[in-house]
């Protein structure tokens, strides 16, 4: 099983975006599904030239591989690309530098032929241009589901109501997808280089862009993954369109534009034309909706047969979105960037519904406290008067409430201010001191001291 190395494959961009601000390559590509063959075969094609290849140079992590296997084999960060002649040492030190494999496998010919060597045998020798550009196009036959519609029926009242709870949330919170994603991207290093503004938890990721001299600009790139594999189960058409729109949404909550998006493309086998059906809808889902919010499809993969004893997983068209803003510190973000009171009232209210709700789930007497009532009623004390900075308030219209001092200390503060809606600021007296801090304020002060509540 392949399996991705982000770090490597950070310091494969780097090596390559060096090595083409020289002149010194001609042409590169990566190595798709197919691997060296599909690399090797697409570039001598485009350019109208075959390649001689000698597989005993090619670098391989397992021993004893054969040359199918030398040439079919998909692994992840890896590029073929064709260098100036005489200039194979120049491009090597580059990739050597970042401390990646590098190797001569072959060179380029004018005969249109693919010519492979293993062992000091010949084990390939046919022409480029029919395995490249003559292979077969297939128009598979497509049909709707034939459990379509029931899949889109919901009877709720067949729906039993939940007798153990502790069962069904223990239940809820093993699911993937309430569940918590950290145990995947602690796994990678988010903060490559330092130009990470948000990390993963919010709606979408957001970094800094550099100069090409490595300083940092004002701009910055938000980027966001979104599909409901169900939801396409149940129309692939609206829920590829949705998948789109989701993302987009992520990266426009950010503050970002959506520019662009890509694809990851997840089906099961293309052969069953239901199959085909939901892949031809998702597709056409992405279209539209990408036309609708002028965000070009740039690139993508699809990924076929994906399928356990002939069940196929749910279509999972997987849609990336990158948006651009222009000034990076004004991001928003997903949850309070700051410290906010605590409404008590408000969440003993919350409680209460919430108690409400479970009882009906459950069927249980519908008594109890209403929602945010309590057994005894109080009235809310009278709210200080408002008075001109450095002037004392009139103690009658004062609370005096207790509060604990660091150290165990026991004071009264006699006025509570409310400041920007909390109470943070406050003069009174220390018993420790027997000393009003009124009082010893400094000369020709008008502020009040501030005392930290606790």
């Amino acid at each position: 099983m392949q399996v991705g190395d982000p770090f490597t494959e950070k310091c494969l961009i780097e090596a390559c975006l060096e090595l083409m601000a020289t002149d010194a390559v001609v042409g590169i590509q990566d190595m798709g599904a197919a691997g060296l063959t599909c690399s090797s075969f697409e570039m001598a094609s485009l350019s109208g030239t075959g390649i001689a290849l000698d597989l005993d140079a090619v670098p391989q992590r397992e021993t004893g591989m054969i040359p199918y296997e030398l040439l079919l084999s998909e692994s992840q960060e890896r590029m073929l690309l064709v260098a100036q002649a005489g200039r194979e040492e120049e491009v090597a030190e580059i990739f050597r530098r970042w401390d990646l494999d590098v190797a001569v496998v072959g060179r380029v010919t004018d005969d249109g032929r693919m010519r492979i060597q293993w062992k000091g045998e010949t084990v390939v020798d046919i022409p480029v241009d029919p395995v490249a550009k003559s292979s077969p196009e297939l128009d598979r036959p497509v049909a709707r589901p034939a459990d379509l519609g029931e899949r889109q029926k919901l009877d709720l009242a067949s729906v039993a109501p939940e007798e153990d709870f502790e069962a069904a949330l223990s239940e809820l919170l093993g699911s993937p997808n309430l569940g918590s994603k950290e145990w995947i991207y602690r796994q990678y290093d988010q903060l490559v280089q330092g130009d990470t503004v948000i990390r993963p938890g919010g709606d979408a990721a957001l970094v800094r862009v550099r100069d090409r001299d490595g300083d940092p600009t004002a701009k910055g790139l938000a980027m966001s993954v979104d599909c409901n594999p169900r939801w396409c189960w149940l129309d692939p058409h609206v829920g590829a369109m949705a998948a789109v729109a989701e993302a987009a949404r992520n990266v426009a909550c950010t503050g970002a534009r959506p520019l662009a998006l890509t694809n990851c493309l997840n089906f099961g086998s293309p052969e069953r034309p239901e199959i085909m059906w939901e892949f031809a809808e998702a597709t056409r889902g992405i279209s539209e909706a990408a036309v609708a919010l002028e965000t070009p499809v740039v690139s993508g993969n699809v990924s076929f047969y994906n399928e356990t004893s002939g069940r196929a997983i749910y279509p999972t068209p997987t849609i990336g979105v990158v948006g651009l803003l222009e000034n990076w510190e004004r991001h928003a973000v997903s949850h309070f960037p700051a410290a906010r009171p605590v409404d008590r009232a408000a969440r003993r209210k919350s409680r209460g519904a919430r108690r409400q709700r479970v009882a009906r789930a459950a069927a249980r007497p519908r008594g109890g406290p209403a929602p945010g009532g309590r057994s005894r009623a109080r009235k809310a004390p009278p709210r200080p008067a408002r008075s001109r900075r450095g002037a004392r308030p009139d103690p009658q219209r004062s609370r005096r409430f207790r509060w604990r001092a660091r150290g165990g200390v026991r004071g009264v503060c006699v006025y509570r201010a409310r400041t920007r809606g909390c109470y943070g600021s406050a003069y009174g007296y220390h018993p420790a001191r027997r000393t009003a801090l009124w009082e010893n304020r400094p000369a020709g002060s008008s502020r009040r001291p501030r005392t930290r509540m606790r």
